[in-house]
């Protein structure tokens, strides 16, 4: 019996060790939206793809589907590009969590989301104020995800409301999702 291999970008959100050398990975995908993979035996230090598959890479990676979850059978860079500093890596962590919280699984709706984490990890952050930045993201991802109306980014951009304003809609969208 043969399987269809998918073949897609991702960046790698969340890692959760699993067994003795295996790797559970949300990973948001180019083509398939957001999934939960498992990697067999990644934590061996011989294992080829042991460095393609760490938090917050850009990789090209090779997916089978299983019973259950997807299966990852290969991995290689798409960019070498890390998050440099702490500040960034904070950021994308908190981006992270936030969006494996609120995205579906396997919904290919989101590729605006996966564009988004590739720009953060490819460019450094160079924002003097990082929380109204963050701010914007998480209401970027929550008009992708429809949750918030696109106007109120569009007002907040042209100084109509305040960012007070932006986050209360925030917190008002997140908490209406009941996620």
């Amino acid at each position: 019996m043969s399987y269809a291999i998918y073949n897609t970008e991702a960046v790698v959100l969340k890692r959760v060790e699993h067994g003795e050398a295996d790797v559970l990975l949300w990973m948001i995908t180019k083509d398939l939206g957001l999934i939960i993979a498992k990697a067999q035996g990644v934590r061996k230090l011989e294992a080829k793809m042991r460095g393609y598959l760490q938090l917050f890479k850009y990789c090209r990676v090779s997916l089978v589907r299983g019973k259950c979850m997807w299966r990852v059978t290969g991995a290689e860079m798409s960019s070498n590009m890390t998050p440099q500093t702490i500040k960034d890596r904070n950021l994308l962590n908190r981006l992270s969590t936030f969006i494996c919280r609120i995205t579906p699984l396997e919904s290919n709706t989101v590729c605006e989301i996966f564009e988004l984490m590739v720009n953060l990890i490819k460019n450094d952050i160079n924002v003097d104020n990082i929380d109204k930045y963050e701010l914007v993201l998480v209401a970027k991802i929550l008009v992708n995800l429809g949750y918030l109306d696109e106007l109120k980014v569009d007002e907040f951009y042209k100084g109509l409301i305040t960012r007070y304003d932006l986050a209360t809609d925030v917190n008002n969208a997140i908490s209406n999702s009941h996620l």
